[in-house]
C-alpha cells in the first residue's frame, strides 16, 4: 500500500508501538518555547487592532475570569494591517467603560508568523482580517466573528473609521455586537473545549 522510503521506518515503527510511546502525552509535539502547552490561545484580529480586537479581547477576558475555564484560556489580540502597527489603542472607547465593563489599554501590534502559530482559535472581526488570517494560517482554526452574531445580523463588526456621523450611536453599536458575541463564543466555542 505505501512504501517505506528509509531504513529507518522500521525503527519508527517499533518506537511508535512501544508500550512506552503509547503511554506518552501528545504534550511536547510543538518544541518551540512561544507555546504553552497548557493553554488554549483565541487571538482576536482585526484590521487596525486599535478598538474592536483589544475591546473582544478585554471582553472576553472578564468573562473567561468569571469562568470555569478560568486559567485554561489565554486571549490576545493583533491587527492585519502593517501601517497600524505599535499605534495607541482607540481610548475614545473608554468613555463607554460603564456599558463595557472593560478598559483597553496598549498599541496595536501586528500579527506576525509567531502568533498564528500560537493561536489556536483565531476570530476575525472584519474581512480585512479574515483575508490575512486565511493567508497567514499556520494551525489551529479560523472563525469570523459574524459566526458568533445574531443571524439577522449585518457581517462583520462596523470599523469606526468609515465615516459614520453618529460615533455614539457606532460605539454603543460596537459595543453590543461584541458583547453579545464574546457571550456566543462563551457558549459555543469555550464550552467545547475539553477541560
Amino acid at each position: 500500500m505505501f512504501k517505506k522510503f528509509s531504513n529507518e521506518s522500521n525503527n519508527f515503527d517499533r518506537k511508535i508501538n512501544s508500550f512506552a510511546f503509547k503511554d506518552q502525552k501528545r504534550k511536547g509535539i510543538f518544541k518551540d518555547d512561544y507555546l504553552e502547552e497548557n493553554f488554549v490561545h483565541i487571538l482576536f484580529l482585526s484590521k487596525r487592532g486599535t478598538l474592536r480586537a483589544p475591546l473582544a479581547c478585554e471582553i472576553l477576558k472578564k468573562m473567561i475570569a468569571g469562568s470555569n475555564s478560568h486559567g485554561q484560556i489565554k486571549v490576545f489580540f493583533r491587527g492585519a494591517t502593517k501601517v497600524y502597527d505599535q499605534c495607541p489603542v482607540d481610548y475614545r472607547i473608554n468613555s463607554y467603560s460603564s456599558i463595557t465593563g472593560s478598559v483597553i489599554n496598549g498599541i496595536s501590534k501586528f500579527a506576525n508568523p509567531r502568533d498564528f502559530k500560537k493561536a489556536n482559535f483565531i476570530i476575525t472581526l472584519d474581512q480585512e482580517s479574515m483575508d490575512f488570517a486565511n493567508l497567514h494560517l499556520a494551525r489551529g482554526y479560523i472563525y469570523p466573528f459574524t459566526f458568533f452574531r445574531p443571524s439577522d445580523s449585518s457581517g462583520f463588526v462596523s470599523d469606526p473609521l468609515n465615516g459614520e456621523e453618529d460615533l455614539d450611536g457606532l460605539y454603543r453599536e460596537i459595543i453590543s455586537s461584541i458583547q453579545y458575541g464574546c457571550h456566543r463564543i462563551m457558549l459555543s466555542l469555550i464550552s467545547s473545549l475539553p477541560f
